[in-house]
């Protein structure tokens, strides 16, 4: 669900302000919007998602050619997402992006519906055991995206606390 992939990128992103980064509150804040860009940017393959509604057309398009989680849901295009919003960005909002995309691969890759997120290297590899994989929205998904809320409120208030953010 698009609400599990922003929280649980955003939970990642979040690493920085653990460690005592320093943000300012404008450089945080479209740091962790482009995290959330990233999260949502890979389902484009899905007409029926938050960005494949936005931009049906486009979405329409690549699912009737490719399919849902299959070309957007590759870490070699997380990678060329990486290269191409640093020349976008050239800072941490790149890294952001990246995050969220992979962040979001890796969620889809624990429910086991994902088809080649290691091509060309591999179309059935997984790093994920079958024992770790769940229902697309269903108790466990809904445990960890809790989970996470509860978490990234935590470390976000741990940086206001300290001045981070």
């Amino acid at each position: 669900m698009a609400v599990t992939h922003v929280i649980t990128s955003l939970l990642v992103a979040s690493a920085p302000i653990v460690i005592g980064y320093n943000f300012n509150y404008d450089t945080g804040l479209i740091y962790l919007a482009s995290t959330a860009l990233g999260a949502l940017i890979i389902d484009i393959d899905e007409p029926k998602s938050f960005a494949g509604r936005r931009l049906y057309f486009f979405s329409f398009l690549i699912n009737m050619s490719l399919g849902h989680r299959t070309i957007t849901h590759n870490y070699f295009i997380a990678i060329i997402g990486l290269i191409l919003s640093w020349f976008y960005w050239q800072n941490i909002y790149a890294v952001g992006f990246f995050l969220g995309m992979t962040v979001h691969i890796m969620g889809d890759e624990m429910t086991g519906n994902v088809k080649g997120a290691y091509w060309p290297i591999s179309e059935r590899f997984s790093l994920f055991p079958k024992g770790w994989r769940f229902r697309v929205g269903g108790f466990v998904e809904r445990v960890i995206a809790t989970c996470s809320t509860i978490l990234l409120i935590a470390i976000h208030g741990y940086g206001v606390m300290r001045g981070i953010l």
